[in-house]
Protein backbone atom coordinates (compact mmCIF):
# COMPACT_ATOMS: atom_id res chain seq x y z
CA UNK A 1 0.00 0.00 0.00
CA UNK A 2 1.32 3.50 -0.78
CA UNK A 3 1.05 6.57 1.69
CA UNK A 4 -1.90 8.12 -0.61
CA UNK A 5 -3.83 4.58 -0.31
CA UNK A 6 -3.28 4.49 3.42
CA UNK A 7 -4.45 8.21 3.99
CA UNK A 8 -7.32 7.40 1.72
CA UNK A 9 -8.53 4.37 3.74
CA UNK A 10 -7.89 6.33 7.54
CA UNK A 11 -10.40 9.24 5.64
CA UNK A 12 -12.42 6.72 4.38
CA UNK A 13 -12.92 5.43 8.18
CA UNK A 14 -13.18 8.85 9.62
CA UNK A 15 -15.78 9.49 7.70
CA UNK A 16 -18.06 5.57 8.05
CA UNK A 17 -17.45 5.83 11.63
CA UNK A 18 -17.82 9.94 12.76
CA UNK A 19 -19.06 11.18 10.23
CA UNK A 20 -16.95 13.60 9.51
CA UNK A 21 -16.39 15.03 6.13
CA UNK A 22 -14.49 16.37 3.86
CA UNK A 23 -11.90 16.54 0.58
CA UNK A 24 -9.04 14.91 2.00
CA UNK A 25 -7.50 13.74 5.53
CA UNK A 26 -5.98 17.41 7.06
CA UNK A 27 -9.41 18.87 5.81
CA UNK A 28 -11.16 16.11 7.68
CA UNK A 29 -8.48 16.23 10.98
CA UNK A 30 -9.38 19.62 11.45
CA UNK A 31 -13.09 18.82 10.83
CA UNK A 32 -12.45 15.98 13.68
CA UNK A 33 -11.39 18.21 16.11
CA UNK A 34 -12.26 16.87 19.77
CA UNK A 35 -13.49 14.19 18.29
CA UNK A 36 -10.17 12.21 18.23
CA UNK A 37 -7.98 12.05 21.15
CA UNK A 38 -4.68 14.39 20.66
CA UNK A 39 -2.15 11.17 20.29
CA UNK A 40 -4.08 9.92 17.51
CA UNK A 41 -4.75 13.65 15.80
CA UNK A 42 -0.58 13.45 15.79
CA UNK A 43 -0.23 9.71 14.30
CA UNK A 44 -2.55 10.91 11.82
CA UNK A 45 -0.88 14.33 10.83
CA UNK A 46 2.51 12.07 10.29
CA UNK A 47 0.37 10.10 7.55
CA UNK A 48 -1.00 13.33 6.00
CA UNK A 49 2.59 14.89 6.11
CA UNK A 50 3.76 11.36 4.40
CA UNK A 51 1.66 12.23 1.57
CA UNK A 52 2.65 15.47 1.15
CA UNK A 53 6.26 15.16 1.69
CA UNK A 54 5.87 12.42 -1.59
CA UNK A 55 5.17 14.57 -3.94
CA UNK A 56 8.53 16.07 -3.91
CA UNK A 57 11.44 13.37 -3.77
CA UNK A 58 14.37 15.81 -2.09
CA UNK A 59 11.10 15.56 0.83
CA UNK A 60 10.43 12.02 0.54
CA UNK A 61 13.71 11.29 1.63
CA UNK A 62 12.25 12.39 4.70
CA UNK A 63 9.85 10.06 5.57
CA UNK A 64 10.58 7.19 8.14
CA UNK A 65 8.62 4.37 7.03
CA UNK A 66 8.47 2.94 10.30
CA UNK A 67 6.96 5.86 11.98
CA UNK A 68 4.31 6.32 9.20
CA UNK A 69 3.60 2.67 9.18
CA UNK A 70 3.11 2.38 12.97
CA UNK A 71 0.96 5.65 12.67
CA UNK A 72 -1.21 3.95 10.39
CA UNK A 73 -1.66 0.79 12.36
CA UNK A 74 -2.77 2.89 15.22
CA UNK A 75 -5.35 5.41 13.73
CA UNK A 76 -7.15 2.45 12.01
CA UNK A 77 -7.04 0.28 15.16
CA UNK A 78 -8.33 3.27 16.78
CA UNK A 79 -11.10 4.15 14.15
CA UNK A 80 -12.30 0.45 13.33
CA UNK A 81 -12.80 0.07 17.75
CA UNK A 82 -15.77 2.70 17.29
CA UNK A 83 -19.19 1.40 17.44
CA UNK A 84 -21.19 3.26 15.28
CA UNK A 85 -24.49 2.17 16.92
CA UNK A 86 -23.35 2.83 20.39
CA UNK A 87 -22.34 6.09 19.60
CA UNK A 88 -25.85 7.00 18.32
CA UNK A 89 -27.78 5.16 21.28
CA UNK A 90 -25.13 7.67 23.29
CA UNK A 91 -26.49 10.65 21.42
CA UNK A 92 -29.88 9.36 21.50
CA UNK A 93 -30.14 8.84 25.75
CA UNK A 94 -28.03 12.04 25.85
CA UNK A 95 -30.89 13.77 23.93
CA UNK A 96 -34.07 12.29 25.83
CA UNK A 97 -32.56 12.34 28.63
CA UNK A 98 -31.81 15.90 28.90
CA UNK A 99 -35.38 16.56 27.47
CA UNK A 100 -37.25 14.40 30.42
CA UNK A 101 -34.68 16.64 33.17
CA UNK A 102 -35.73 20.03 31.35
CA UNK A 103 -39.62 18.61 31.36
CA UNK A 104 -39.23 17.71 35.36
CA UNK A 105 -37.90 20.72 36.40
CA UNK A 106 -40.38 22.92 34.43
CA UNK A 107 -42.94 21.16 36.06
CA UNK A 108 -41.71 21.00 39.58
CA UNK A 109 -41.30 24.87 38.56
CA UNK A 110 -45.24 24.61 38.01
CA UNK A 111 -46.06 23.13 41.24
CA UNK A 112 -43.95 25.29 43.35
CA UNK A 113 -45.27 28.57 41.59
CA UNK A 114 -49.25 26.88 42.38
CA UNK A 115 -48.40 26.16 45.35
CA UNK A 116 -47.04 29.72 46.11
CA UNK A 117 -50.45 31.48 44.54
CA UNK A 118 -52.76 29.58 46.54
CA UNK A 119 -54.01 27.26 43.51
CA UNK A 120 -52.90 23.98 45.52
Amino acid sequence: MTYEERAKHISDLLESHLGIRGKSLPVKLRRAGRLLPRDLHRHAEILAQAVAYQASPKLARLVDDDRVLQSYDVCEKYLTGIDIWDRRKGKAIGFLSTGAFNLLAVGGLLIAVLIWRGYL
